[in-house]
């Protein structure tokens, strides 16, 4: 089982060290893998990102925090992941302590499950941002349509025809006699 487990933290420090479009997700704003297997450190495993976080504009004026540092979520005091299962194969292999060592893994996981609350909110948030944006797009499409949508063979045949008929109004007026009545009245 000790085996097998070490294949597990194997996976975990895979996991840990996840990647998108060349920046790693859980480095902080480093760019440099995060978690390294280290001699010194009790758990095998050091953080090497900082506490940084990055941030993306996902509208006009609205800017979403999209990462958490991975110190925060893998190796926080009292949820340690990688020195919780380290602690497990250690118990394995020594045959003692071992109620202890599987409650601090269920202790890691309990505070990677809570961890997991930020993503949501931020996938929700980003829903959100999303609909609205689209709904802007479509108001502005429609806008666009009533101001430039026009027909524009049948907006110049009607002015033609307004034009026409201010011409003729304008002929026919001036054919009408300049007198008044007090010319009649003479």
């Amino acid at each position: 089982m000790a085996g097998e487990l070490s294949g597990i933290q194997q996976q975990l420090i895979s996991l840990a060290n996840t990647s998108y479009q060349g920046e790693f997700i859980f480095a902080g704003t480093a760019t440099t893998q995060p978690f390294v297997s280290s001699s010194t450190s009790s758990s095998g495993i050091s953080y090497q990102g900082n506490a940084g976080t990055n941030s993306v504009q996902v509208g006009s004026n609205y800017s979403l925090q999209i990462n958490q540092a991975g110190s925060q979520i893998f190796s926080a005091a009292g949820g340690d992941v990688f020195q919780s299962v380290a602690d497990l194969i250690t118990a394995l292999q020594t045959n003692s302590g071992i109620g202890n060592a599987v409650t601090a893994v269920r202790g890691a996981f309990d505070h990677v499950t809570s961890q997991r609350v930020f993503y949501g909110n931020a996938v929700n948030q980003l829903n959100a941002q999303q609909n609205y944006l689209n709904s802007e797009k479509v108001d502005l499409s429609n806008a666009a349509n009533s101001i430039a949508g026009a027909d524009i063979a049948k907006t110049a045949a009607t002015l033609n025809q307004a034009e026409v008929a201010l011409n003729a109004e304008l002929a026919a007026m001036g054919k009408i006699s300049q007198n008044s009545l007090f010319d009649y009245l003479k």
